[in-house]
């Protein structure tokens, strides 16, 4: 028989060496772990190059959340950027749970976790997720236990974050936290080029006074809905061709910096006379057009009518003390009655708003013009 005390000596060395074991294969999975982590970012990094400048904002941010996914461990995730007009982050990608939700939610910069995230340039591992949840439904708010936010940045500061919502009772950690500042940094090259070659297109497109689509864009779409109606009988399809009436005089009476401020105020008024589905552009000077798809002239005539009677009857402050009341004339062209051709409905389209012009000018003795009011105070 072996003797007690060499016994106890050899358990005790067993011991010993399981706990060194578990130790080692700990160390070792932790290991793995980390390298595998790393493995994921270098691969992202390599990714967010490569696509960085072929595919628009949308595809890249989709990319890049599902890649995180293996990075770091999330049921909602949402990435950011501010809108130069607004100067709210909006989101550009939600993934995981309640996206649809989050992909409309837009946040003022410096306002809960992200908005602090973006404003200061710095991650933020959040304890009270709360803090995140303003407008959120109890019901989606409720679910949600960890956040984790890190910026996107570049030369000239954050423009853009990336927000990770768990359900889970675990707070995320120390360690996730710099795995989402790893992917931030690598994925903001990719992220800020296609946000810029986004813009630049947008711009492209966009009318700076109105902020509504210019001429290019409005042939860009009018273009695209005549060839459906043509190649898949996609029809009725009508224009609408609105003029503001003397516009001139205002910028001789108020100046061009009012002009300017009365153009976007009629704009707003008509474009609340249209449909979600219906395109308002800004053609030239002081004319829009409206397409309005499915519509037919019936339709389109009432929309006309209503579109004059709601400028006409709108008072549009200008200065303090004073305020400028316009009116316009509108004109349809409908397809296929007007012609098969973009060129044939802006041609019918603005032919019908000068033969309009010219009748309410003959009903009214003079032209239609634009009447100062100094009496809305």
């Amino acid at each position: 028989m072996r003797p007690a005390k060499e016994t106890a000596a050899g358990e005790t060395l067993q011991n010993r060496d399981a706990a060194a074991d578990e130790r080692t294969a700990d160390n070792s999975s932790g290991f793995r772990s980390i390298a595998d982590a790393q493995r994921e970012v270098f691969a992202l990094h390599e990714f967010a190059q490569a696509v960085g400048a072929s595919l628009n904002l949308q595809d890249t941010a989709a990319l890049v959340a599902a890649r995180l996914r293996a990075i770091v461990p999330f049921d909602t995730c949402v990435i950011f950027a501010v809108e130069e007009r607004t100067g709210r982050a909006a989101p550009v990608q939600a993934a995981g749970e309640n996206a649809g939700f989050f992909a409309r939610r837009s946040v003022p910069v410096g306002d809960g976790i992200t908005g602090w995230v973006i404003a200061n340039a710095r991650p933020m591992c959040a304890a009270h997720p709360e803090l995140d949840m303003r407008g959120v439904p109890d019901e989606i708010a409720s679910g949600v236990r960890g956040v984790l936010s890190a910026p996107l940045v570049r030369e000239d500061g954050a423009f853009g974050a990336i927000t990770l919502y768990s359900k889970t009772d675990a707070a995320y950690t120390a360690d996730q936290l710099r795995l989402l500042e790893s992917v931030c940094l690598h994925a903001s090259s990719a992220l800020g080029n296609a946000l810029t070659h986004e813009r630049t297109k947008e711009s492209a497109l966009t009318d700076t006074v109105t902020e509504l689509p210019n001429a290019r864009a409005l042939r860009l779409l009018l273009d695209q809905r005549v060839a459906e109606c043509q190649r898949m009988g996609r029809g009725p399809l009508a224009l609408l061709s609105v003029d503001v009436d003397d516009f001139r005089l205002v910028n001789e009476e108020l100046g061009h910096g009012v002009g300017d401020r009365l153009l976007a105020s009629v704009a707003t008024v008509i474009r609340g006379q249209l449909r979600q589905m219906d395109m308002l552009s800004r053609y030239a000077g002081d004319e829009f057009v409206a397409v309005l798809p499915s519509a037919t002239d019936v339709e389109a005539a009432a929309v006309a009518e209503r579109v004059r009677a709601a400028v006409e009857s709108h008072k549009f402050r200008v200065k303090t003390g004073r305020a400028v009341q316009v009116t316009v004339s509108v004109g349809v062209g409908c397809y296929p009655e007007a012609g098969e051709t973009a060129d044939d409905l802006l041609l019918a389209a603005t032919q019908n708003m000068q033969r309009n012009k010219h009748a309410r000018k003959i009903s009214h003795g003079s032209s239609p013009s634009v009447v100062s009011i100094d009496a809305y105070r």
